[in-house]
């Protein structure tokens, strides 16, 4: 019995071990996972304070870059309203230079003061050509470069539109044509003013570097990813471009002669601009060439087309190669165009101009000489109301867009306003070279707009065509939606 009473005591003691060493594993284990809890309690606690620190760091850096941004945007703009003011500071003193040389070109001179004037005029239309391109870089920096979609008649846009880049080009003596394939439209939609400027860019780009030979303008139809499209490609016979600078001179202030004996002038803008105006039009542009055989650049935009009719194109002031350009002992004939013929009765004609520049009036004064009648200047938009209410009547008025006391487009509306103020045909007059400054005029009651300097051609053609309506050519409206 005692070994049976020892053996079940041991066993009973052995047994309390087991229990005392289980209860000190699981208390191990708890003081263990205790200890781990903490552990992790905190890691989990620095996470989240690290997780804060980083999502408040995040949005420090998106209102900075927020920040950055804004001020980069306000900075365009007062860019762009800078160099929009001094563009109208620098157009309204080469409204002078310009218009008053080329009056200066009408009157009898000598072969020597005729070249002499020619070259004032060449020299204020590079400094007008460098100002728009300036003015154009600094509108696509602050994204006010936009297009309008508007009826074209391509035939009157070609001919005489282009008619002044075959006289350039008998100035040089090259030869210049324009052709078209029959399936191209006469009519379509788009942004005439940046369609012209697209073609002078390249025109005068050809005529740059052309130093004989012709240049060609190709028109014709083409499949873009978005639909029908029209495919132009301006070809000459010129220096060519090395492969390697065909797809750098599309950048801006970019040019393939870059050192200080480079032979051709220019900002290096040219083609650039010229780029952005063809994607506005939702196309593109290129070049194929190679040195000494010449160059093809071509652009493509979205056709939009109205009616039916085809294009026919008239010879552009004829097709024949011109002859070779004069030697210096034998100046070049003068290429400005004549003032407006008279009609046969000498009509009279009585024109109110408003503008506050005592310059522009006198300009228009110059450019106006060559009609019979009287020219009334006034110098802001009261005066031009209170001269037609009571002179009652003149036959067309110009009307410059800023001026003191009364602006130009509020003068408009309230010309428009009085019952013989509806019919009275309005030219708008500005320095400033925005297509809503544009939109602004034609609302406020203008029939049509020039900027300054002002294109002597393009005013002459504007009054025949106000003065004596029935010649215009009516557009066919789109029918559909």
């Amino acid at each position: 019995m005692a070994i049976i009473w020892l053996s079940w005591n041991s066993i009973e003691i052995l047994y309390g071990n087991i229990q005392f060493a289980v209860a000190m594993m699981v208390t191990g284990n708890i003081f263990l996972l205790t200890v781990m809890t903490r552990q992790s309690g905190a890691a989990l606690f620095r996470g989240q304070i690290r997780q804060a620190e980083l999502i408040a760091d995040l949005k420090t850096a998106r209102d900075e870059a927020e920040s950055r941004r804004v001020e980069a945007e306000e900075l365009a703009r007062t860019k762009a309203d800078f160099i929009a003011v001094m563009s109208h500071e620098v157009r309204t003193p080469l409204n002078g230079v310009l218009a008053m040389a080329d009056s200066l070109m009408h009157s009898p001179l000598t072969e020597a003061q005729k070249r002499q004037v020619r070259t004032i005029h060449n020299s204020g239309s590079i400094l007008l050509n460098v100002v728009r391109d300036i003015l154009d870089l600094s509108r696509s920096d602050a994204g006010k470069m936009s297009i309008r979609s508007e009826p074209v008649d391509l035939q009157s846009l070609f001919s005489p539109g282009l008619d002044l880049w075959w006289d350039r080009a008998q100035e040089l003596g090259l030869g210049f044509s324009i052709k078209s394939a029959p399936d191209v439209p006469r009519y379509i939609r788009c942004d005439e003013t940046r369609l012209l400027q697209i073609l002078f860019n390249l025109l005068a780009n050809a005529l740059k570097f052309t130093p004989d030979g012709e240049i060609r303008l190709e028109v014709s139809r083409t499949s873009l990813p978005t639909g029908d499209g029209l495919l132009f490609r301006i070809c000459d016979t010129g220096i060519g471009i090395a492969p390697k600078d065909q797809n750098r001179i599309f950048g801006r202030f970019t040019q393939v002669e870059t050192h200080a004996a480079r032979r051709h002038d220019g900002t290096g803008l040219g083609l650039a601009i010229t780029k952005e105006l063809v994607s506005l039009l939702e196309g593109e542009i290129g070049v194929e060439s190679s040195i000494g055989s010449g160059s093809v650049f071509y652009f493509t935009i979205a056709l939009e087309q109205i009616g039916e009719e085809p294009l026919h194109l008239l010879p552009v002031k004829g097709s024949k190669r011109p002859a070779p350009p004069p030697t210096r002992s034998e100046p070049a004939p003068e290429k400005a165009s004549p003032p407006p013929e008279q009609t046969a009765d000498e009509t009279s004609y009585s024109f109110l101009v408003a503008d506050d520049n005592p310059t522009n009036l006198r300009v228009m004064e110059a450019i106006l000489a060559c009609y019979k009648g009287s020219i009334h200047c006034v110098e802001n938009g009261v005066q031009a109301v209170e001269a037609l209410s009571k002179e009652g009547h003149y036959d067309l008025v110009f009307m410059d867009m800023r001026m003191p006391v009364m602006d130009g487009l509020e003068a408009m509306r309230r010309i428009r306003a009085t019952e013989g103020g509806l019919t009275i045909p309005i030219i708008a007059l500005t320095a400033n070279a925005n297509q809503s400054d544009e939109a602004a005029c034609l609302k406020a009651g203008a029939d049509a707009y020039l900027t300054k300097p002002i294109d002597t051609q393009m005013l002459y053609a504007l009054v025949k065509r106000l003065l004596k309506p029935s010649e215009k050519t009516a557009i066919p409206h789109q029918t559909g939606a």
